[in-house]
């Protein structure tokens, strides 16, 4: 196949990430892929390497309808001669159609659609738009079944749709063997006896660290030996810090910073948490832990059902409700339970959520567009 992915940009998002990863695993199975970012190049975006298989190429949109990036887009697409355009959220599968309209290359569109929540009225307004170009569409897929309930409820659909789950390099994240798990709690002067909370998330305000700050308070005042090391950084940083110390828990909250490699941290976890809000499709953070078999205790929110089996491979708990959230930690914490659901856990990715399963996804609905089987 040839495949032309459509971008808004080459940000480090996740869905930016899953798309550049899609294509150099696609074109290592022989397919033919390149990748255009409708915004212009950003110093601080994802670093494609020149060695990579698939090309990359800018269109520079200015403001949001900029006719003169969708003829570039329209030029770049009657170079490749794509089997299928596929435009990555909405913004870009809008640019696919126009770009296949302006063209005279005739070709399959698609959308990975990657959203579940839109951040305001302007979003909510702008995707009454979108629909359009959503019904046009010859392929939509969503990477979770919450997710598609989610949109399907609210008119979104194209001519066919898939649910393909994201899916992590199993292989790379594997229960620790390495020892990393002593090195990085002697790092911090976390004691093996101490019970560690962890979470790899940027800070902001949807991710609702605060809720974990006020978790691990009232952990510590119970008498639990209790930590919560956090990996990542971002705008808020800074006033989660404060509120550390506001709340007398700073020597037991750990910040970390951003890491290039998560896996040494995660490895020091007890259990993974994530306290979002909103916005959380489908958790790639979560895949990784519980990969290396870690248990995971996650909001109620996108497809966290999909991936935790309460009781089994960690915990659900509503959004929010701080005495659900203490009462699975308090269980987890129970003699073996860690270890038992993160076994679980590890068990359940390396059977649903790996990334060669993902690819074969992928690969079989668009081939099925194509007049014959590619």
């Amino acid at each position: 196949m040839k495949l032309l992915f459509v971008v808004a940009s080459l940000g480090v998002g996740g869905a930016e990430r899953h798309t550049v990863d899609l294509a150099r695993a696609l074109a290592s199975r022989g397919h033919e892929c390149a990748i255009v970012s409708m915004r212009a190049r950003s110093a601080d975006g994802l670093n494609v390497s020149a060695a990579e298989r698939f090309t990359v190429s800018y269109c520079d949109a200015q403001g949001f309808l900029d006719r003169r990036a969708a003829r570039a887009l329209a030029a770049r697409m009657a170079i490749v001669a794509p089997d299928v355009i596929i435009g990555v959220n909405q913004f870009a599968l809008m640019y696919a159609h126009f770009a296949r309209n302006l063209g005279k290359h005739v070709c399959r569109v698609a959308t990975f659609f990657h959203t579940t929540d839109l951040h305001s009225t302007k979003d909510r307004l702008l995707n009454q738009a979108y629909k359009y170009f959503f019904a046009r569409s010859d392929l939509l897929v969503f990477v979770c079944e919450y997710q598609a309930r989610y949109w399907k409820g609210r008119g979104l659909h194209a001519r066919q749709d898939a649910v393909l789950h994201n899916g992590i390099d199993a292989q790379h994240y594997m229960p620790d063997i390495t020892g990393a798990r002593s090195v990085t709690r002697q790092r911090y002067a976390i004691d093996e006896s101490d019970f560690v909370i962890g979470i790899t998330a940027a800070f902001r305000p949807e991710k609702n660290h605060v809720f974990l700050l006020r978790a691990l308070q009232r952990l510590r005042v119970s008498g639990a030996k209790v930590k919560l090391l956090m990996v990542g950084d971002g705008p808020l940083r800074a006033s989660l810090e404060h509120d550390a110390e506001e709340l007398g828990i700073a020597k037991h909250a750990i910040f970390v910073g951003a890491q290039s490699d998560v896996r040494p941290f995660v490895a020091a976890f007890d259990v993974f948490t994530l306290a979002s809000l909103k916005i959380e499709t489908f958790s790639l953070a979560a895949l990784e832990a519980m990969a290396m078999g870690i248990p995971a205790v996650l909001s109620d929110v996108g497809g966290a059902r999909e991936m935790v089996q309460s009781g089994n491979n960690g915990f659900v708990y509503a959004a929010n409700d701080m005495e659900g959230f203490l009462g699975d930690i308090h269980q987890i914490m129970k003699s073996d339970t860690a270890r038992v659901m993160g076994q679980a856990a590890h068990q359940l990715v390396n059977e649903r959520f790996t990334h060669d399963r993902m690819v074969d996804g992928y690969a079989k609905v668009l081939s099925s567009l194509l007049p014959t089987a590619v």
